[in-house]
């Protein structure tokens, strides 16, 4: 450990905090997650499920720290950052950073999972899931604390890289919102060429899915992808994919080709239409098919180019275009996929299919670069914070004077 830095109790630095709501205390309900900290229990939960009564429960200002006693060992714990303040569960501990201590130092340590071994080998109780932690045991946690002003340093520059990120953010969000408007305009551009017909039409295969049996119980074991596998940008991950056992018949009218689109028949939630696709890419692993909720179409490449099949129905789903060919029974989605398929479509020639696909490609490109970019800086953020936390690497005094500037 560096000179000036500390082995201290979080009872050093922390003081227990307990002020209730009242009958007119703020109207955030907020929740302690276990990877995203603390945040309103609105982006946790569709429905409110707070009581309607939160005069007991317990008030956070910014920079206040909470945590959930019964899952503490798995991380659940976090600082607020909000401006305005908000309540959280009785049930929750919460702490308040004294004025020695900068307060978003103390929540990048809690964020890092530092002393969370700690918090898992202390946890009493049998029941895995509600494994206890108390204030005491808590505030006997020992971490190494710098200098004030070396906390300082290690939140501005650990602030720095969020900006990044949240500027790279912006940008992934500007150019989606560009792209899709892009994709709108030049499919139902019209023009010379274009020529009326269906989407069923354009197609040469137009099969269900299959799901098969275990492993091993019958001719032929592949690897089965489910709308599981569907990303909302359209992209299929191979990775999570199940093994499962289906005929050789099977298998030869339903085997993924480079090209097909996969339709999500069935499936999707109250807040989530079905009807989602898919592009498969050339890198498809031997003997993959799709399950019995999903739709395999193969495009006509001799009057449809696959990509641009894609864009089309990827188009339709995100502006609800399949609202109207789905009925709901017991909280699934399920589409009338016959109907879906007898759409009529202004289909463009090949060459202006090709142009379509090749601008919202490249636009495509462009965005996944950066989200690429956002993947790396998060891993640097997460590698430089652990190293600066560890008290092994010194940050020069001479970054103070950007600090002063600041």
């Amino acid at each position: 450990m560096r000179d000036g830095w500390e082995a201290v109790k979080l009872a050093q630095c922390l003081a227990s905090l307990d002020v209730r709501a009242g009958r007119n205390g703020p109207d955030l309900v907020l929740s302690v997650t276990e990877k995203r900290g603390i945040i309103p229990q609105s982006s946790v939960f569709k429905n409110r499920i707070a009581t309607a009564d939160t005069s007991k429960y317990k008030v956070l200002e910014k920079y206040d720290i909470a945590y959930n006693p019964y899952l503490l060992w798995c991380g659940a714990i976090g600082q607020w950052k909000g401006e305005s303040a908000g309540v959280v569960s009785p049930v929750y501990e919460c702490f308040r950073v004294n004025g020695n201590h900068d307060p978003s130092f103390f929540g990048l340590l809690f964020e890092s999972g530092a002393l969370t071994p700690y918090f898992n080998s202390t946890a009493i109780g049998s029941i895995e899931r509600r494994r206890r932690t108390t204030p005491h045991v808590f505030m006997n946690a020992m971490l190494s604390v710098p200098p004030l002003v070396e906390q300082r340093r290690i939140v501005d520059v650990v602030e720095s890289v969020d900006n990044y990120i949240a500027a790279l953010q912006a940008r992934v969000d500007a150019a989606r919102i560009a792209r899709n408007a892009v994709l709108h305009e030049l499919l139902n551009a019209g023009g010379d060429g274009w020529v009326e017909t269906t989407l069923g039409d354009c197609l040469t295969r137009s099969i269900g899915g299959v799901w098969g049996g275990e492993p091993n119980s019958d001719e032929e074991d592949v690897l089965v992808v489910r709308s599981t596998e569907f990303s909302s940008s359209g992209v299929l991950y191979f990775e999570t994919g199940v093994t499962r056992s289906i005929k050789k018949s099977q298998l030869a009218s339903r085997e993924l080709r480079h090209g097909d689109v996969l339709l999500e028949k069935s499936g999707g939630g109250p807040q989530q239409p079905v009807g989602r696709v898919v592009f498969v890419n050339e890198d498809i692993p031997n003997r993959s098919v799709c399950s019995n909720f999903i739709q395999l179409l193969t495009p006509d490449q001799t009057n449809a180019i696959p990509k641009y099949v894609f864009f089309l129905m990827w188009y339709w789903h995100t502006s609800n275009r399949t609202l109207q060919f789905q009925a709901q029974t017991t909280g699934i989605r399920n589409l009338r996929t016959p109907d879906y398929l007898a759409q009529d479509i202004e289909l463009p020639p090949l060459v202006e299919q090709r142009r379509i696909v090749e601008i919202v490609s490249s636009m495509d490109d462009s965005v996944q670069a950066t989200v690429q970019t956002i993947v790396e800086a998060k891993n640097l953020r997460s590698g430089l914070l652990s190293d600066l936390l560890s008290g092994e690497h010194e940050i020069p005094k001479s970054y103070d004077k950007l600090l002063g500037a600041a």
